[in-house]
């Protein structure tokens, strides 16, 4: 089995090869014909205090036409000399170039817990040098790409502004919830008193009665007109077709976090049962999202935006709850063309796990999608992890330290549960899930639990099966040997996201790779009709 990276949908669609790399001189760069491969060069230069000194610089680029996947490399700083303009011993510098590319892609600069730089767009050709001085805490970009960063920094900043000026909220579900938490020790008087000061504030309500007003002041703040206000700034100056990838980013991000504050309403208005309540949240959607349309947008504008893609998402999912349907009937539901085949494959590679009967839909989208490159990432999905694929590469190494092959395991219906010390989503599905699954199926001969760690030190691997809060003694428990998530089973299944289970048939085929992390009756089931009939009994009765 091919391995893929991170996921089918990223390694199909990517751009870049493994060369991504620093030289001692930068080639000039070249403005290349539309659809030209060419690279894009980076100078990176860095002024440093001793106290906040950088040896290295981490470099990663994504492709355009999906998130998630990256080229990433770590590269050493040199120092440079008077001859190449720095002061050596105070600055670092390096000369970055990428294999060619040929269409959109985004660009992130910085070290491995903080970039400084975070998914620019960039284009064949480009060329930029960029400052990084610690002394000022700036960064200034020059070379022939600057305006394309400039205007990127400034929308950057725009929307960290909004960030910032937005309180924290809080929502209680009854104004009795909401005093019982204020009357708590000290709770009160903490509140009255942020509320008397200048400054950033956690704003509480009571859901049904607010939600209304805050949505109005979220969808009203003004801020994408600001974001317009700049691109217009920019028309004279940047291409419009790369001003109007920018627009789709920014646009997308700014749109996304807005439906992402309504989703979450009308969600509680769906959990608690008030009629009433949906129909006034479905009238403000009607009225506002009128506002947020495609149209002026060109289509390879939104290809090349997975931000964009990403509200597109959203909004689908918006209608999904006012609807009563699912998101991918939403998506399935709008025009052909490309904008639809991106955004079908986009949904189902990237929440595959978390889809129920995920393979089906992604048969169901290739009837319907023409573009190329959507299609061969939804076909590389099934064949990598579909329904029947057999499992290969599967060799793990038990807590006596010998290999386990799980080929070996024919004749039982398998759970693989992947996790790693620190997950506290994999603690909280051992203890609700896992658990109650293992207790279930403890006396049936023909269902193994298997428990496998990506921890890459033994020793805290072994602590956290004692403690007993991501497996237990009845599961047959493994690890990656000391590799960590770069385990090749790992990387050619995809499994990037934890906790991740896989259920695989007594054939030692995959019978279900997505959609498992569902209410324990309904595991209970999945797992219930994968074992032979003879242990398959007519009446589930679920052991709690």
């Amino acid at each position: 089995m091919k391995a893929l990276t991170k996921n089918c949908f990223l390694a199909l669609l990517c751009l870049f090869g493994s060369k991504l790399y620093a030289q001692v001189a930068s080639p000039s760069a070249t403005k290349s014909p539309e659809n030209t491969p060419a690279p894009v060069v980076v100078y990176f230069e860095v002024r440093q205090k001793d106290a906040y000194r950088m040896d290295s610089l981490v470099v990663r680029l994504d492709d355009s036409q999906i998130s998630g996947q990256a080229q990433k490399n770590l590269i050493k700083l040199r120092s440079g000399n008077f001859f190449e303009g720095v002061f050596p011993g105070s600055e670092g510098i390096a000369h970055i170039v990428t294999e060619d590319i040929k269409r959109p892609a985004y660009l992130s600069l910085g070290t491995e817990k903080n970039p400084f730089l975070n998914q620019y767009v960039v284009f064949p050709g480009d060329s930029i040098k960029i400052q990084l001085d610690t002394y000022r805490n700036q960064v200034v970009f020059s070379g022939p790409s600057a305006p394309l960063f400039r205007c990127q920094r400034e929308l950057h900043l725009l929307m960290a502004e909004r960030s910032f000026a937005t309180d924290i909220r809080m929502g209680f579900n009854s104004p009795e919830n909401l005093e019982t938490y204020l009357s708590k020790e000290g709770k009160r008087k903490q509140f009255i008193q942020s509320q008397k000061q200048f400054g950033s504030h956690t704003h509480v309500y009571v859901r049904k009665e607010q939600d209304l007003a805050i949505l109005e002041s979220t969808f009203g703040d003004g801020y994408e007109d600001r974001i317009l206000e700049v691109i217009t700034r920019y028309q004279k100056i940047l291409p419009a077709d790369r001003l109007q990838v920018i627009k789709a980013n920014y646009l997308g991000r700014l749109r996304f976090s807005r439906l992402k504050a309504f989703n979450n309403a009308i969600a509680y208005a769906l959990r608690s049962g008030d009629p009433r309540h949906r129909k006034v949240l479905a009238a403000f959607f009607k009225d506002h999202e009128q506002a947020d349309t495609i149209d002026d947008l060109p289509e390879q504008a939104i290809i090349s935006s997975p931000s964009y893609q990403h509200y597109l998402i959203t909004r689908a999912k918006s209608y999904a709850y006012l609807h009563d349907t699912s998101i991918f009937a939403q998506i399935r539901d709008m025009p052909n063309g490309p904008v639809k085949d991106h955004l079908a494959a986009r949904y189902i590679c990237e929440e595959f796990d978390h889809l129920e009967n995920g393979d089906l839909k992604a048969k169901e989208a290739l009837t319907f999608i023409d573009s190329p490159r959507p299609k061969e990432a939804l076909q590389a999905l099934l064949s990598s992890l579909g329904q029947g694929q057999a499992l290969q590469g599967a060799v793990f190494t038990g807590l006596d330290g010998k290999p386990i092959d799980l080929s070996t395991l024919k004749g039982k219906v398998l759970l693989l549960d992947f996790w790693y010390t620190g997950c506290k989503a994999c603690i909280n599905f051992f203890s609700s899930r896992i658990s109650k699954i293992e207790e279930h199926f403890k006396e049936n001969p023909d269902f193994q639990m298997v428990s496998i760690s990506a921890d890459k030190d033994r020793a805290r691997w072994v602590r956290s099966i004692e403690s007993g809060r991501y497996t237990s003694h009845n599961a047959l428990n493994l690890y990656t040997g000391g590799k960590g998530f770069q385990h090749s089973f790992l990387e050619n299944m995809d499994i990037s996201a934890f906790p991740r289970l896989i259920l695989v048939e007594d054939d030692g085929t995959i019978r279900q790779a997505g959609g498992l992390k569902q209410p324990l009756e309904d595991m209970i089931k999945l797992i219930e009709e994968a074992l032979p009939n003879k242990n398959n009994p007519d009446t589930l009765t679920l052991q709690l």
